[in-house]
């Protein structure tokens, strides 16, 4: 079984820019970026039972996430 690390690392960092920009989705953002959201939602995926959106702010709160900010 896979882990949430081994998968982060499969994902280039540049692709997750590029579809960023392509989407236009970092538009008008600064503490939510599609980057810290794709990564969010990914661990809160392999992490929690129950996937919510309590959950998700739960994670984005976390300090891992945090420092990457």
């Amino acid at each position: 079984m896979m882990k949430l690390k081994d998968i982060l690392n499969i994902i280039p960092d540049k692709l997750l820019v590029f579809l960023a920009k392509e989407s236009q989705v970092d538009n008008k953002v600064k503490k939510l970026t599609g980057k810290t959201m794709f990564m969010v939602i990914l661990h809160s995926m392999f992490d929690e039972k129950n996937f919510s959106l309590r959950k998700l702010k739960e994670n984005f709160n976390d300090s891992i996430f945090q420092k990457k900010n």
